[in-house]
């Protein structure tokens, strides 16, 4: 079948709480050329809406034309036939794009390289702290959220972020990430927190543990569970679902991307453990591991004297004072 999706351009008007101004092709090799086949002649429509708009799915029957005519009656104003492009064509361009200027895409449906990038040595320091202590020393304002949990066996990752920024239930980006992947790569996915469909199973895990992938941070849902207990690529989602994704994109590599209030660019330093997922901007990386390091040095000099009995407590008490607290009569 074909997929007819609208995109925004300008001159657009608003229906449904979102723009159409055009559409797009989407030719699939399953699409039915047996003449006799039962699906050859049928035309078939979907339309679904959304927040950017109105997605409008069509088979090869419908035709470019007649796809323009519905997006024209949807929009209320004729739409260019220019605005009507392969988007198959378009993510094959896309693939080339070395920055926004020289990107013929619009925003939304780009692929991006990295201007910077952690560096190996400041990975394998971070590799090395408790996630707890990292955010301590980042004064505890920012986190992935709690909904992003292990999927792992066991074990903390390091690495530099590759972000993307996908559609609800649609995993294009993500497979064009792993393509682009080097080794210490963290894939980073803000997919909206979305479990409906899947992101990611068994056959991109394998294919990400052997491009030598450090890690995923996908706030979306995986299947094949326990494919990723027992492969134990560090994995971090908001859940689990049988349901596969879809792959018509649009969606962003490699451009700033935030899940749970918490931003993170391509090349920031991205860690997790059993405590969660953690960012660090690489503007604060080098100063961010010197006061984690001395905390982590305190941290076990404090469980040091523990074990000792040997703790200094009064600070509590001394806190509650100057807090103003009553404390019971001697």
């Amino acid at each position: 079948m074909r997929s007819c999706c609208p995109r925004a351009g300008r001159g657009s008007r608003r229906i449904a709480g979102g723009p159409i101004a055009g559409a797009g092709l989407d030719a699939f090799a399953s699409e039915p050329t047996d003449p006799d086949h039962i699906f050859y002649a049928q035309r078939n429509i979907v339309m679904t809406p959304h927040i950017g708009g109105v997605t409008v799915q069509a088979n090869a029957r419908v035709g470019a034309e007649a796809l323009r005519g519905i997006c024209q009656i949807l929009a209320g104003t004729p739409v260019p036939p220019e605005h009507i492009v392969n988007r198959t064509l378009m993510a094959a361009a896309a693939a080339s794009l070395t920055s926004v200027e020289n990107s013929p895409m619009p925003a939304g449906f780009r692929i991006l390289n990295r201007t910077q990038v952690a560096s190996k040595e400041l990975v394998a320091a971070y590799a090395k702290l408790p996630v707890a202590n990292v955010s301590d020393s980042m004064a505890r304002l920012t986190a992935a959220g709690p909904a992003l949990r292990p999927m792992h066996a066991s074990g903390g990752m390091a690495g530099v972020a590759l972000t993307v920024k996908s559609r609800p239930g649609d995993n294009l980006m993500l497979h064009k990430a792993i393509d682009m992947a080097v080794p210490g790569d963290v894939i980073v996915v803000d997919a909206g927190g979305d479990l409906t469909n899947a992101l990611m199973g068994e056959l991109m895990l394998a294919y990400a543990v052997k491009k030598g992938v450090a890690g995923f941070v996908l706030n979306g849902a995986i299947r094949d569970l326990d494919a990723f207990v027992a492969t134990n690529l560090p994995t971090f989602a908001a859940g689990v679902t049988h349901r596969g994704p879809y792959k018509y994109g649009p969606g962003e590599i490699n451009v700033p991307i935030s899940l749970g209030g918490m931003v993170i660019h391509p090349g920031d330093i991205v860690i997790g453990d059993s405590d969660g997922v953690h960012c660090v901007p690489l503007a604060e990386a080098e100063a961010v591991l010197k006061s984690t390091q001395a905390k982590s040095a305190a941290e076990i000099g404090q469980m040091k004297a523990i074990a000792e009995g040997t703790n200094d407590r009064s600070w509590v008490d001394a806190a509650l004072r100057d807090l103003g607290c009553e404390f019971p009569a001697d």
